[in-house]
C-alpha cells in the first residue's frame, strides 16, 4: 500500500500541470479549490505513503489511506452518473488516457479493503527463509493481479450501456 501511494504520489509532482488538468476535469471541487486541493492530495498521499512504513502510525495511515480510495471511488462514480465516462481518471499517473469505468470503482473498494488489511495488528515472530519466498512471491503475484484488474476495469465493455440501447 505504502508502494502505491508513493507511486500515486510521484506520478502527480513529476507532471503538476497534468496531474492539475485531470484533478479539474472531475468537477467535483468549485473552480477556486480545485488548486488547494490538487496541492492537498499530492500531500495525503505522501503521508500515506509514509505512514505506512513505520508501526506508530501504519495503523491510522491504513484507514486514511481506505478512506482516501473510497473518495477517489465516489469521484469516480459521480462523474459516472453524470455520464462523464471519457474523461482521464488519472490512475496511471496525469495523462495516461485511462478512462473512466465502474471497474475502477470496484478496484478502488478492493484496494480500500487491502488498505484496511494493513492496519491490522502484525505478528512479532522471527521471520525464516521461507517467510521472504512466500512474501516476494506474494507481492509478485498481486502486482500482477492488480495489473490484470486494472486492465480488464479500464477495458471498454462488450456490451451495450442501457442508454444507448434503443
Amino acid at each position: 500500500m505504502a508502494a502505491l501511494f508513493a507511486a500515486a504520489a510521484l506520478h502527480k509532482i513529476r507532471r503538476p500541470k497534468e496531474f492539475l488538468e485531470t484533478f479539474s476535469d472531475y468537477e467535483i471541487l468549485p473552480d477556486r479549490f480545485t488548486l488547494p486541493g490538487a496541492v492537498s492530495l499530492v500531500m495525503a498521499e505522501v503521508v500515506l505513503a509514509v505512514g505506512l512504513l513505520f508501526d506508530p502510525t501504519r495503523i491510522h495511515a491504513g484507514l486514511g489511506g481506505a478512506a482516501l480510495l473510497l473518495v477517489y471511488g465516489l469521484a469516480i462514480g459521480v462523474n459516472l452518473s453524470r455520464g462523464r465516462r471519457e474523461i482521464d481518471c488519472g490512475c496511471l499517473g496525469p495523462a495516461k488516457g485511462q478512462l473512466l469505468s465502474s471497474g475502477l470503482v470496484v478496484r478502488n473498494a478492493a484496494l480500500a479493503i487491502a488498505a484496511v488489511a494493513s492496519s491490522l495488528p502484525i505478528s512479532s515472530r522471527s521471520l525464516h527463509p521461507v517467510d521472504v519466498i512466500s512474501f516476494v512471491g506474494g507481492v509478485l503475484v498481486l502486482a500482477l493481479l492488480f495489473n490484470a484488474i486494472n486492465m480488464l476495469a479500464t477495458k471498454p465493455s462488450p456490451w451495450p450501456h442501457p442508454e444507448r440501447i434503443s
